[in-house]
């Protein structure tokens, strides 16, 4: 089935000849080309027209692009450059008043003694939320890089407007492929403490108590947090095979489990385990069903120490 084509992009150059044309089919692919074509518009002069307004309403950075540049929208002919932040305010207007409206119903159903949700999902769905969004910023590399910069500008004193022009001039972009912004520069830098001190809370603590054999020999248990680090051990005097379980400190429940191999040694590659989030962790030996060694070690101590030069 031949794909729907959603917009056209087109650059006429300052003779109003067209220099270029481009059919739009899906969401993503119009964002990217549709930045493409500002930049390129901003750049030369152009004039950019675009088929619909349908796609550009209610996003913002998208409209904010269309200020510096000649453009026109075939379907909203009367909107220029001098309209576009009132357009912008009146959508700002408009999520704060519905933002308010959901609020002011949320805290009369409280008033009212009823519950909202299911608590035991509510929590399950929040723990959950919290742990993808710790995965996505300390393995996704895109985040990575960007919070490296960010945090360590932060602390050289640079505001978040310079913060946002120096990664952008450095060729960094966004995990969705855009530009970072002093308000977006500002979320991922909040985001990181906010995660840190969610993910800090409700720790519990295994019981280390265990039963090594005395003539068991456990080589190169050397830890430090790299982006593609590896936690690896040789056993000595093992007599057969161990289950490997790693623990962390929120959970009894072993979060990885494996079986050392026959020369006795054990390799684990943390990018690709991602259930190893930052904190203290336990690596347990069991044999026969009783502990043999246990060893605790740190993901890094904390998810700021991870991204922090």
């Amino acid at each position: 089935m031949e794909e729907k084509v959603l917009d056209h992009l087109t650059l006429l150059d300052k003779s109003g000849n067209k220099v270029t044309t481009k059919e739009v089919l899906n969401k993503e692919n119009f964002e990217k080309t549709f930045r493409t074509f500002c930049a390129e518009a901003k750049e030369k002069g152009y004039q950019l027209i675009i088929s619909s307004y349908e796609h550009l309403s209610r996003q913002i950075p998208l409209l904010k692009l269309l200020e510096d540049i000649r453009f026109k929208v075939e379907d909203f002919a009367s909107l220029d450059a001098q309209s576009i932040p009132i357009v912008i305010h009146h959508i700002e207007l408009e999520r704060s008043a519905f933002g308010q409206k959901i609020s002011r119903r949320l805290k009369d159903r409280r008033k009212a003694g009823l519950e909202i949700g299911n608590p035991e999902i509510a929590k399950h769905a929040k723990d959950s939320a919290i742990k993808q969004r710790v995965r996505l910023a300390i393995f996704d590399e895109v985040n990575l890089k960007a919070a490296v910069q960010i945090f360590k500008l932060k602390k050289e004193g640079e505001t978040f407007n310079a913060i946002a022009k120096y990664l952008n001039d450095s060729g960094l972009q966004t995990r969705r492929e855009g530009s970072f912004y002093a308000k977006s520069v500002e979320r991922i830098y909040q985001r990181y403490i906010e995660l840190e001190d969610n993910f800090s809370s409700q720790q519990t603590t295994l019981d280390t108590t265990k039963n090594i054999a005395s003539d068991l020999v456990v080589n190169g248990f050397e830890f430090k947090y790299e982006f593609a680090d590896t936690i690896s051990l040789s056993l000595d005097n093992l007599n057969g095979t161990a289950e490997v379980k790693i623990y962390d400190n929120k959970s009894p429940q072993a979060i990885h489990t494996a079986t050392t191999s026959n020369d006795h040694s054990f390799e684990l590659q943390i990018a690709k385990t991602r259930a190893l989030l930052p904190g203290l962790h336990y690596l347990v030996l069991e044999k026969d069903g009783e502990k043999i060694f246990v060893q605790q070690f740190y993901i890094a101590h904390s998810i700021k120490e991870m991204i922090q030069e």
